[in-house]
């Protein structure tokens, strides 16, 4: 049975691009890993409420914790504006520590990398199961009709 060039360069190129989505979403997925391995919890006070210079429709809240060390760090997060605190009130933080720019507000969660990460896995999976069971049958000396 001849082999059809383009259906094999496609299906090629569909797991390369799979690939490369696949490498983006372990790079997210391991931010993500880093706050549930790592990351600490800690309670902070709102110094400052401002327009976040990059969306208007969103507050950059300021806010100082003390790390494990017992050092206060300054730092600052976005958020929607309906959901923005007021001066003085104590919020809930994670942080990694030693890294005062990976603050963020513990309410935000932590999971997006994760389920792009494992959605990635499942398509690749989709996709990867058929040339297995093409090369296995092959590997046995099953004669499968493609379809």
């Amino acid at each position: 049975m001849p082999i059809d060039i383009d259906d094999e360069t496609a299906t090629f190129k569909r797991m390369m691009q799979a690939g490369l989505i696949l490498l983006m979403a372990m790079y997210l997925a391991w931010g993500d890993v880093k706050f549930w391995i790592w990351g600490t919890s800690a309670e902070a006070t709102v110094t400052k409420i401002k327009e976040s210079p990059f969306d208007s429709d969103r507050a950059e809240v300021q806010f100082r914790y003390r790390d494990t060390d017992g050092r206060f760090v300054d730092t600052a997060d976005t958020i929607p504006y309906e959901t923005a605190e007021s001066i003085g009130d104590t919020i809930q933080v994670d942080f990694l520590n030693g890294d005062p720019t990976s603050a963020s507000l513990a309410r935000k969660g932590h999971t997006s990398g994760l389920m792009m990460f494992s959605v990635c896995l499942l398509l690749i999976g989709w996709r990867v199961y058929p040339i297995w069971v093409e090369a296995r049958d092959a590997a046995n000396g099953v004669r499968r009709r493609r379809r």
